[in-house]
């Protein structure tokens, strides 16, 4: 993917700059970052207009979920076969699509194109494509199919009519390895917190919870020594809004980010618009998040006070923006990057758990590990 030379090459000017500590009370503990600096990289992360400077991956994900939604709304969607529909992520679709003998479709993301039951050869922003017609019925024949085509190991995301809850599978070295798959749920139509939780759970647990999970991600400068990159906060945000905007069914909702108020910028905001009612939104959530560390991305010592400073001043500001933004409820989310000997779970919210109760802010912390080793270590002694 194409952000992975900026990410290269911001790590390595990064690696040189290495200083001893970051002392307790620096008003900017973890290298400089400032307010148009988390603006400038989520715009391109988020890639608002998704042909500039996204990422594949954040492009493609959005673009083929609009475009299966749109296809499930259609009065032709009933009759369709339930069989797999499989999008092939390429940046040379006519090259591939010839190669497997694929028709060209100039409109594919409108809802007048069948796509159960095909495999859809197209790039990132899923307008248009090279499209054929599967003929297995299991699932097992479906993948052998396609990888018989020749389009095994290409970037694939594949969408099941028959699953429980509707969901994207996002299978970063291609079908052939079907083990290696992350999965996105969307069109949820109503929100609840325990629906939010759910989505979050998911997107820590497949996306986040070690390197090899978040491949691709680039939120580590050098994982093994538990060093998140400078602008960690600002990748997660950008991950966990396209997340929650696949989630939640855009008709209805909409997942603002950096949302200005009188209190500051708003991390992340969901809303609805109320479909009895013209203009009216319900404000359902403010989230806010914050990395704790051991370190910053040079190497330097994160003092324990600036890791409990930000909890204490997330849990501030979380308040401050649910009141803000007369936002039904208000959270909190901890991604915790420290080393083992420093990560203590939700013992990080001690201290402020009684103020988050009081205000109703809701506490969440998730662990991401340097290594799989350390994962594996740390659930043998739970």
């Amino acid at each position: 993917m194409a952000q992975r030379g900026r990410s290269r090459a911001r790590a390595n000017s990064t690696k040189s700059a290495v200083s001893s500590a970051v002392a307790a009370g620096d008003a900017n503990p973890f290298g400089g970052i400032n307010e148009d600096d988390v603006r400038t990289f989520a715009t391109s992360y988020l890639g608002e207009v998704p042909e500039l400077a996204a990422p594949e991956f954040s492009i493609a994900l959005e673009s083929v979920a609009r475009a299966v939604a749109a296809r499930m709304d259609h009065d032709d969607y009933a009759a369709d076969e339930k069989r797999l529909a499989f999008f092939i992520i390429t940046d040379r679709a006519r090259v591939l699509g010839e190669r497997i003998g694929a028709i060209g479709e100039p409109i594919v993301d409108n809802g007048s194109k069948r796509l159960c039951g095909c495999v859809l050869v197209t790039g990132a922003t899923c307008r248009s494509g090279y499209g054929s017609d599967l003929s297995g019925k299991t699932t097992g024949e479906l993948f052998a199919e396609v990888i018989s085509k020749g389009v095994g190991n290409e970037i694939a995301l594949v969408f099941d009519p028959n699953a429980t809850e509707d969901e994207l599978r996002y299978y970063p070295k291609g079908v052939a390895s079907p083990d290696i798959v992350q999965r996105f749920s969307f069109r949820t139509m109503t929100f609840t917190m325990s629906m939010l939780d759910s989505v979050l759970k998911r997107l820590h647990e497949e996306s986040l919870l070690t390197p090899d999970a978040a491949k691709g991600l680039d939120i580590w400068e050098q994982s093994k020594k538990y060093r998140p990159i400078k602008d960690a906060e600002a990748r997660l945000q950008g991950l966990t809004r396209l997340t929650l905007s696949v989630a939640f069914d855009r008709k209805l909702f909409s997942v603002w980010w950096e949302v200005p108020g009188t209190q500051g910028r708003c991390d992340l905001f969901i809303t609805s618009r109320d479909a009895n009612s013209a203009g009216k939104l319900t404000a359902h959530a403010v989230l806010e998040l914050k990395v704790l560390r051991s370190y910053s991305a040079g190497g330097a010592r994160v003092a324990k006070k600036v890791n409990a400073d930000a909890v204490k001043k997330g849990v501030a500001q979380a308040r401050g923006y649910r009141i803000d933004k007369n936002a039904l409820n208000a959270m909190l989310c901890c991604y915790d990057m420290r080393e083992p000997s420093q990560s203590d779970g939700d013992k990080c919210f001690n201290p402020v758990r009684t103020t988050a109760t009081k205000h109703a802010v809701h506490l969440r912390s998730y662990r991401l590990y340097g290594s799989p080793n350390d994962l594996r270590i740390d659930r043998m002694a739970s």
